[in-house]
């Protein structure tokens, strides 16, 4: 039987990293000691839910509400939980956020993800719409102009 809990206890955190993804520099190692320190800090605007199998950890989402800005940042989120209970399980928690999202006054939640992958494909799945572009430059190119 699976469940979705709200963990407030900034340890969890060391228990959901090895499932973290990052971004260059931004490794789940400083994901981490972030999310933990935001947790302590503020424990209202930071939201982890966990899936539970029985006592097992089988998934998570966290988010947060972005300073001076009437959204949400959807920031990790893993599912290990296959088939119609994993999509069950998703939607539990998926619905946790949105009712969180909107007790903070928010008006939108934003995720960042590549584009046309399975994330992508599941935020669409989601009501997700594209916003605007997000562009790098690669400062380690040699061939930058």
């Amino acid at each position: 039987m699976f469940k979705v809990i709200r963990e407030f206890e900034p340890s969890i955190i060391d228990k959901l990293r090895p499932n973290f993804v990052g971004d260059g520099s931004y490794s789940p190692d400083v994901m981490a000691e972030e999310f933990k320190l935001s947790m302590s800090a503020y424990p209202k605007d930071f939201l982890v839910l966990v899936a539970y199998d029985d006592d097992n950890i089988s998934g998570h989402l966290i988010a947060f509400k972005a300073d001076n800005r009437n959204y949400v940042v959807f920031d990790q989120v893993h599912n290990s939980i296959v088939g119609l209970e994993g999509i069950a399980t998703a939607n539990v928690a998926f619905k946790m956020m949105i009712e969180w999202a909107k007790s903070l006054g928010c008006d939108e939640i934003r995720m960042e993800t590549e584009r046309h992958s399975v994330a992508e494909k599941c935020l669409r799945f989601w009501g997700f719409e594209e916003k605007g572009v997000s562009l790098r430059l690669d400062l380690s190119n040699d061939n930058l102009r």
